[in-house]
């Protein structure tokens, strides 16, 4: 009878095994920044918080750039023409290569969560980019210009901005998996110009300025404020 009563905890204890809990999600930055591409610079533009957008760096290049996406360290960017590379430290610019011939105007970059690079062009084709060549792979075309920008969130789900006639660009979701877009609705801003996904909220700049948010599910754009600043104008 004593032993009996000895093994049932045990038993007890073999069946309910400890469970770990699961990691914490990280908690969220008091300021939230992106790097952000004007007619002549780099800033580094505050999306959230009690801070102040800096200015990284002048961007003295022959040609325009257009969009920029961080991998890692690095810090590409993009004409309409050749994928670059920005060095932060050395505040310098090298061009990495021109893209594939007859690929159209180069007008936005985006990086998934494990570093993958993509790009989107004024005559709305998506492209996976090679980061050492700039060789570009098509992978779908969007049905309508790319406005200005692509993001992808922690579920490498792809957004960008439109410019599909309607009178503000339009939002779409891009589904890589099976190579389909879906337009969410009009931001109600017009020229969306640069995308950011940060921490479950999809941020949006206007050339004129304005800092915005969007809606993921209605493509509805809410004013956060007016930088000041010119976002690079694509037109």
């Amino acid at each position: 009878m004593k032993r009996f009563l000895v093994l049932v905890p045990l038993l007890a204890a073999c069946n309910n095994p400890t469970v770990t809990p699961a990691p914490a999600p990280a908690p969220i930055p008091d300021v939230i920044r992106a790097y952000a591409v004007t007619d002549d610079a780099l800033y580094n533009i505050v999306l959230k918080g009690n801070a102040v957008d800096e200015k990284i760096m002048t961007l003295s290049y022959s040609s325009m750039i257009t969009d920029a996406a961080q991998v890692g360290n690095t810090l590409y960017a993009s004409t309409f023409n050749s994928l670059l590379k920005i060095d932060l430290q050395a505040k310098s610019i090298v061009k990495v290569g021109d893209y594939t011939s007859g690929a159209g105007s180069i007008n936005a970059l985006a990086v998934t969560p494990t570093g993958a690079l993509y790009a989107a062009s004024t005559g709305g084709t998506l492209y996976t980019v090679n980061p050492t060549t700039a060789a570009l792979t098509k992978v779908l075309d969007m049905g309508a210009p790319s406005s200005g920008d692509l993001a992808f969130d922690a579920d490498t789900t792809l957004y960008a901005t439109l410019n599909d006639s309607a009178s503000t660009d339009t939002l779409a979701r891009v589904s890589l998996a099976d190579k389909g877009v879906k337009k969410i609705g009009q931001t109600g801003f017009q020229e969306v110009y640069g995308l950011d996904f940060q921490y479950g909220t999809l941020y949006g700049r206007t050339n004129a300025g304005q800092l915005i948010t969007i809606n993921t599910a209605t493509g509805a754009g809410t004013a956060v404020r007016t930088t000041g600043l010119t976002f690079t104008k694509l037109n």
